[in-house]
């Protein structure tokens, strides 16, 4: 089916995220979009946009809990347009084993449930340096406003292409901090 939806002359190819891309000209994308999609693939947008979250293995025990929280969260956020591609990574428990502190926005569950959010962390540099805490004790349920509410402030205060790292030592962490406030607990 992969193979049809890329026609004579088309590519397929796996990139480093694990991700199949397909390269067509073939005429009826939606109709190939609505093919795939209904043999359960899930699409995403390429280009300046939210990617499909790189999440842990979600290994055994209670950090299994995360994983629909994770799904719920790429259901509702990638492929969301950007002024700069955007990577989220979601690690299940504090072993951070999905390097979510090295990600544009890095998700991490807490003991307990609740969820720690950084923003601006870089991996592909030659100064790697983790991201910055915006918000603490998010619980499940507010997890996708509070990220839909930091990548509304990414795309409201981003000058042209710039990356989300750039844009939050720009502007610093304080509207970040802000927009994702009302999400997070303030019980102890």
């Amino acid at each position: 089916m992969i193979g049809e939806a890329a026609g004579p002359g088309g590519k397929v190819e796996l990139n480093g995220f694990m991700q199949i891309i397909i390269h067509s000209a073939v005429a009826g994308v939606e109709e190939q979009h609505a093919r795939l999609q209904a043999a359960g693939l899930t699409l995403y947008a390429v280009g300046p946009a939210v990617k499909n979250i790189q999440t842990c293995s979600f290994c055994s025990g209670e950090r299994a809990e995360g994983l629909p929280d994770a799904q719920r969260l790429d259901a509702a956020v990638a492929g969301m347009p950007t002024p700069f591609p955007v990577r989220v990574g979601f690690s299940g428990c504090t072993a951070n084993c999905a390097e979510a502190l090295l990600r544009d926005i890095g998700v991490v569950r807490q003991d307990g449930g609740t969820y720690e959010i950084y923003l601006g962390g870089r991996a592909s540099s030659l100064t790697p340096s983790f991201g910055v805490k915006v918000a603490g004790r998010v619980t499940a349920d507010q997890l996708v406003p509070a990220v839909v509410a930091l990548l509304r402030v990414y795309q409201e205060t981003a000058k042209g292409r710039e990356r989300l790292w750039k844009n939050l030592s720009r502007i610093g962490p304080e509207p970040y901090e802000q927009a994702a406030a009302p999400f997070a607990s303030h019980s102890t």
